[in-house]
């Protein structure tokens, strides 16, 4: 159980990187076709019309002129406001997907980490072991003990209540069959 919640929760982060990143380079792609494929101003224009700008409002680089229709008695049809709405339009055709794989991401971290997390706790308990109380049943992270050591332990052992009378003498012939 606790290796599958491990594995469970890495597949799920890396899962919601990578639908991060596609979601974002998708949008990334998308505006960038929206940008350089802007509807031609000219289809605006009815039939009999030609396009025509005056100057530009504002200043910088992401300044526009007014665009306008002008039809053959000179009469001036302003589409300024019917490109950019186009223009905007378009772009917002592209944020629902990108929020989608964007919340689709965050809900996938935000569940896979706390599956990680409970999956390594899981597994931390279960890796420990427990410590003999005797020295002599094999636990090495303690120095041999002496003879008198262990016999000592053992009659504490004893006296404390926490093995029988019967164990004792059991565990004590072992200790000095040890030594012969």
């Amino acid at each position: 159980m606790r290796k599958i919640l491990i594995v469970l929760g890495i597949v799920m982060i890396a899962a919601s990187c990578i639908t991060f990143f596609v979601g974002a380079n998708l949008a990334t792609n998308n505006l960038s076709q929206l940008s350089q494929s802007k509807a031609d101003p000219a289809t605006f224009c009815r039939s009999g019309e030609k396009l025509a700008t005056a100057e530009p409002r504002g200043t910088g680089s992401g300044t526009i002129g007014l665009l306008f229709c002008v039809d053959d008695a000179g009469q001036r049809r302003d589409i300024t406001t019917d490109v950019m709405e186009n223009a905007f339009g378009q772009m917002f055709t592209v944020l629902p997907g990108w929020a989608t794989t964007s919340f689709t991401a965050i809900a996938l971290f935000c569940i896979g980490l706390p599956i990680l997390i409970v999956g390594a706790i899981l597994s931390l308990r279960g890796s420990r072991k427990p410590t003999p109380l005797m020295p002599s049943e094999g636990f090495s992270g303690n120095p041999p003990a002496t003879l008198k050591d262990q016999l000592k332990q053992l009659d504490d052992a004893r006296n404390a209540g926490l093995i029988s009378d019967t164990e004792y003498e059991r565990k004590r012939q072992q200790i000095l069959d040890q030594v012969s």
